[in-house]
Order: structure tokens, then sequence, then C-alpha cells
């Protein structure tokens, strides 16, 4: 009976230290991947700094910008944090969205 009793607790800690590390890790990579997307905007702004026309003319590809980083910040934390996939662009991100990812790496 006391050695199901230790059993049980091993299990639990071990469980305890995995998502912990693994919500650590999901941290990471969020943090990473949304600051690589703000960067890509970052950019895309400052290049229009001092011209407004030249903004208005290309605002429709800023919007699409603003969508895809959408969909690249709306990704569910939980739902990274209790999936077995690994933290990889290609498992949680379309093309699309990793090439975008990938403009603003720093």
């Amino acid at each position: 009976m006391i050695y199901l009793a230790f059993i049980v607790i091993l299990l639990i800690s071990l469980v305890l230290i995995y998502f912990s590390v693994r919500n650590n890790r999901v941290y990471k990579f969020q943090v990473w991947y949304c600051g690589c997307a703000f960067n890509v905007i970052d950019d895309f702004l400052k290049s229009f700094r001092n011209d407004e026309n030249e903004f208005n003319k290309r605002f429709e590809e800023y919007r699409e910008m603003n969508k895809i980083v959408d969909r690249i910040v709306n990704k569910s934390y939980n739902e990274m944090l209790y999936s077995f996939k690994p933290l990889k662009l290609e498992c949680w991100f379309s093309e699309e969205e990793i090439e975008f990812i990938n403009r603003g790496r720093r």
C-alpha cells in the first residue's frame, strides 16, 4: 500500500514538473514569435514615418499584415500548453504565417 502511494506521489510530481517546464517554454515561444510579428509591422510603419501619402497608397497591404498578426497572436496559450506538439513554427503556423514571422527575426 505504501508503495502505491509513493508511485502516485511520484507520478503527480513528474506531471507537475513537466507542466512547469512546458509552461516556461510555451511562454518563451509565444513572446518570441509575437515579437517577430510586431517587428514586421513596426518596420513597415517606420518606413512611412514622414510620408503619409505613401502610407495611404499601401494601406491595403498594412491591413493584410494586421490580419496575419491577429492570426499569429491569437494562438491559444492553453492549446499550446496541453498539446504534445513540439514548439516549432511548422507545427503551429501556416506557410504564410511562418514567412511573416521570419521577416521579423532580428
